[in-house]
């Protein structure tokens, strides 16, 4: 107001006016959701070289320093509504939803997916076998109880949770895969169809004649006995259903209709600004632990659908929200391996399949369904992977050129020098994104047990870097 009138003067232009405006730019920080997917494998009870402790609880340290970091960033930014959310997706072979979800309608309760029957052979039970009032009926593309002799359970569907019930175990939790191409990507569970249905594990009965092609010579041990009248004389399949009707079980001796479900449950996101959310993750890291064999895919899937806003975890935010960031952190100790004598996310490759089909494992794969060995199998879960990998890294819309999540992967003393262990580093790292922050790296870390704790700190560092907006 005083220099400008006096340059005007000079400049021969004494009404000429100006029009100023001032900027100022303040960094904003994005929202955060963020999936720890923690491989819970028996590998994982190992004592990682030069730390005499084992992997898990170098894994629980690690993980729960990270939820400290990102927490106590989160606490001076009390403005953003929920800044900061994890989850927490422990798996193995397979993953454990938690059994309070059972009501759910993401859950097949009522036997009509596909896979919901791969392992039962409910035929078995008709034509009288149980008399003439209790037998079973195919219709409208699942089984029903038909006969009075069921009573009230006359006309009702046919199901793992029927079964449950009926042997009085209560379902604890664990779900199988999708089948193809369901369980590589995040399309939600509705009823109208029912291969997107999550279908509830239940681990037959061990003690039959061993399949020739996964037990050459004959071989076999009782892995899951829980029916003590089906011996290895007794050459019936194991999906026989005679032997879950009108029998005495032996629980308590290792057989269980559960077995191979004895992972932590998922977490679903949780608000880590708040002492409860923080409390609930925390609790969830220190509940894991190591048991069976490893499934990554299954367990990457499910560290998406935490993530995303639709069943079956609706905590996440809408995939079209700016400014919030999603990223699934994968950490395995082990390759990929599909136990054919402890259930497993892909069911019983040798269970019966209809007239043309193949196990569901090497749906979508290019591998043989007939070669049942580890390379091959292996090969077949490998395969999925890549698959889901690709999808997950997909753009979220046609016009949101944004990922669905940004994956970050450890592997954790893997040896290069061992193939298969070499396939799955290349696997993490090919699955790895790129950092938005320096977009030569790659966010994968090769990590051992005495290096986790500085390989879960340079992550922190990361998703604090991501969060502020160039």
């Amino acid at each position: 107001p005083f220099l400008l009138p006096a340059v005007n003067l000079l400049l021969g232009k004494p009404d000429k006016t100006y029009e100023i405006s001032a900027c100022s730019i303040v960094a904003m920080r994005n929202t955060l959701e963020v999936a720890l997917v923690l491989d819970n494998s028996g590998s994982m009870n190992t004592v990682a070289p030069g730390t005499g402790k084992a992997r898990i609880e170098l894994l629980k340290a690690a993980a729960t320093q990270l939820v400290d970091m990102l927490g106590g960033e989160a606490d001076g930014l009390k403005q953003l509504d929920k800044a900061v959310q994890i989850a927490l997706v422990p798996f193995s072979q397979l993953v454990n939803v938690g059994p309070s979800h059972r009501p759910d309608k993401w859950i097949d309760s009522g036997g009509a997916s596909p896979v919901h029957h791969d392992i039962f052979d409910w035929t078995s039970i008709q034509n009288g076998v149980l008399g003439p009032q209790k037998t079973v009926v195919f219709r409208n593309g699942a089984w029903y109880q038909e006969g009075t002799d069921w009573g009230n359970q006359n006309g009702t569907a046919m199901t793992r949770f029927d079964l449950f019930d009926r042997i009085q175990v209560p379902w604890n939790g664990c779900v199988e895969g999708r089948p193809y191409p369901y369980n590589v990507n995040d399309d939600p569970p509705v009823a109208n169809k029912p291969k997107t249905l999550f279908v509830p594990m239940f681990a037959v009965t061990t003690g039959t004649t061993p399949h020739p092609a996964l037990y050459p010579g004959g071989k076999f041990k009782y892995v899951n006995r829980y029916i003590p009248t089906l011996v290895k004389e007794e050459p019936l399949p194991r999906w026989d259903m005679r032997f879950y009707f009108d029998r005495y079980f032996l629980f308590g001796h290792g057989g269980s209709p559960n077995y191979g479900c004895q992972a932590a449950a998922v977490t679903p996101l949780s608000d880590i600004t708040r002492a409860s959310g923080k409390a609930s993750i925390l609790k969830g890291i220190s509940s894991m632990k190591a048991n069976f064999g490893t499934n990554v895919t299954e367990g990457m899937a499910w560290g998406w659908r935490v993530l995303s806003s639709g069943e079956p975890f609706t905590e996440g935010r809408p995939d079209e929200e700016h400014g919030n960031d999603k990223v699934v952190i994968v950490l395995t100790d082990g390759a990929n391996l599909y136990g054919p004598e402890t259930p497993s996310a892909y069911g019983m490759v040798e269970a019966p399949h209809p007239p043309g089909g193949i196990p569901r494992l090497f749906a979508g794969t290019t591998l043989d369904p007939n070669d049942l060995s580890d390379a091959n199998t292996t090969a077949a879960m490998n395969q999925h992977f890549a698959q889901l990998c690709q999808n997950a890294k997909a753009p979220r819309t046609s016009d949101d050129k944004r990922p669905n999540l940004t994956v970050m992967t450890v592997a954790l003393d893997l040896d290069s020098r061992v193939a298969v262990e070499k396939d799955q580093i290349k696997l993490l790292e090919d699955c790895a994104s790129n950092s938005r922050i320096d977009p030569k790296r790659k966010l994968f870390w090769n990590a051992t047990g005495a290096t986790l704790g500085a390989t879960f700190k340079d992550i922190a560092d990361e998703l604090s870097n991501l969060r502020v907006v160039q």
